[in-house]
């Protein structure tokens, strides 16, 4: 995968999740200099499930994710992602599909905690999570940071 990138004008909110990213997920790179900001982004970026959250935390999450503007489709039975049957592999599905239509801000993969980012791509079988590398699409650059 390539290494995506973006520059953009620093405001103040749009710092805080720039940094929120930074440190949130491996294989990145932030620069600034004056009021200029570069985040590089070495890899796709997922949202999953966390695997510290209790089936009740996530069952609610994925409720919300769900009710919320998330894709949940494919986690419906007879689809791709139906199978493994279980919570947390809904709930992940939910979560990124929250995530990306959210334009990949960090506070859209939260949930209290339930959820957690990562760059390893979480995608079986047929069941394929889309994701970005925050910046192929330059229009999304200033929703971002």
């Amino acid at each position: 995968m390539e290494e995506a990138f973006a520059i953009a004008t620093v405001g103040r909110r749009r710092k805080v999740d720039a940094l929120m990213l930074f440190h949130q997920v491996p294989k990145t790179m932030l620069l600034q200099q004056r009021n200029l900001l570069v985040l590089i982004v070495e890899a796709g970026v997922w949202c999953i499930a966390n695997e510290h959250a209790s089936d009740a935390e996530l069952q609610s999450a994925l409720d919300y994710a769900c009710g919320a503007g998330a894709d949940c489709t494919k986690i419906q039975e007879y689809q791709p992602c139906y199978f493994p049957n279980t919570v947390k592999d809904h709930a992940s599905y939910a979560f990124n599909s929250y995530f990306q239509k959210n334009n990949y801000l960090p506070h859209s993969c939260d949930f209290g905690s339930a959820a957690v980012l990562t760059t390893l791509d979480p995608s079986h079988g047929e069941c394929k999570f889309d994701y970005s590398t925050f910046f192929e699409d330059s229009s999304k650059v200033l929703d971002i940071i």
